[in-house]
């Protein structure tokens, strides 16, 4: 929301009614993000619409009116991935691509240092030469090293 400082917003009074509005709003978004199938972002998104909707009617800022639905307990804060947490699904990808080699557990575990792409073109290519349709000779792969 701009500010427009021939008419700045204001600290709002919610009344009872605007409580219920917001609030019956912003759970609506939430239900049809969930229908949507939407992602986290996307869905973070789809009620944010109503936090601005809520924020230009009432000519207060965006923060006000999160802060009532914080206050009235329905409001969803945006979700954060963690560098921990893209860590943790490299850590199962070489797990998982452990178990399918039948190689013992931990064999590959420098792979997890390597970044996610690398892992997954790993998996793709051992897709193809699986499927046929890309060839090799195992047995070549140390000639010309």
């Amino acid at each position: 929301m701009s500010t427009n400082p021939l008419n700045p917003p204001k600290k709002y009074n919610y009344s009872p009614e605007d409580i219920v509005r917001m609030v019956m709003a912003y759970d609506t978004a939430n239900k049809e993000a969930q229908q949507r199938s939407l992602t986290p972002e996307e869905a973070f998104l789809w009620r944010e619409r109503v936090v601005e909707e809520f924020a230009q009617l009432f000519n207060t800022t965006k923060a006000s009116v999160r802060g009532k639905l914080v206050s009235e307990g329905v409001y969803i804060a945006k979700v954060y991935t963690s560098k921990r947490a893209y860590k943790a699904s490299k850590e199962k990808m070489v797990t998982r691509l452990e178990e399918i080699l039948g190689s013992p557990s931990g064999a590959f575990d420098s792979l997890e240092k390597v970044n996610k792409e690398t892992i997954e073109n790993i998996v793709h290519y051992m897709k193809l030469l699986q499927c046929g349709v890309i060839e090799s000779d195992m047995a070549d792969f140390y000639e010309g090293l």
